[in-house]
């Protein structure tokens, strides 16, 4: 019975021996090599940027946004093999009060890197009206403005008899100016031309 015992135990041996031999040879795949990706690219214009990596497998990008609208942005190429990348990034003129956001999504692997693309928005001043007529006794007038920028008021030096009183600010919303006449105590029809204008800008 001893004999018979062993004989089995030389047989189990002999079948796991080369199984756990083969097992050996099996190679674990490679890590992930990505090297850093820039995470926000801003445009101020339409002016291409580009976006470069490297990767040691083979990647694939995706492009999205919270309001569903990607066609502003385009990217190239969206997918390639292992080695150096460069991708171009354009976009549309965004003629909107507000700035856009897309994101990018990258995936090497089981690698995934996302990248923010934002497209400034369009500036604006938008006055509701251009010309005031103040009765003799003067009084005070508002200037209405949708704007999106900081506002900046200028009047001239030599008219003495108008005055600022208070001034928009920021965002696109409408922004009221207010301004205060001086009686006129001539006969005379008097002029003014008030600037409104973006502080930090040409606008």
């Amino acid at each position: 019975m001893k004999k018979q015992r062993y004989f089995h135990s030389l047989i189990l041996i002999g079948i796991l021996y080369p199984f756990l031999w083969g097992c050996s040879d099996e190679k674990e795949p490679d890590p992930d090599v990505v090297s850093e990706i820039k995470d926000e690219l801003i445009f101020a214009s339409t002016n291409p940027q580009t976006i470069t990596f490297t990767t040691n497998k083979a990647w694939s990008a995706s492009l999205s946004s919270p309001d569903g609208n990607t066609s502003w942005c385009k990217v190239l190429p969206m997918n390639g093999e292992a080695g150096t990348v460069n991708m171009t990034v354009n976009t549309t003129e965004n003629t909107g009060y507000d700035d856009r956001t897309v994101e990018l999504t990258i995936k090497t692997g089981n690698t995934t890197k996302t990248v923010t693309i934002t497209q400034k928005q369009k500036d604006a001043i938008i006055l509701s009206k251009n010309n005031y007529e103040i009765p003799e006794e003067g009084g005070t007038f508002e200037i209405e403005a949708n704007t999106n920028v900081e506002l900046e008021v200028f009047i001239p030096e030599e008219v003495t008899w108008l005055h600022l009183q208070t001034s928009g600010t920021r965002a696109l919303s409408t922004k009221k100016i207010t301004f205060v006449v001086d009686k006129n105590t001539d006969s005379k029809i008097r002029t003014a031309t008030i600037i409104v204008k973006d502080k930090n800008s040409a606008l």
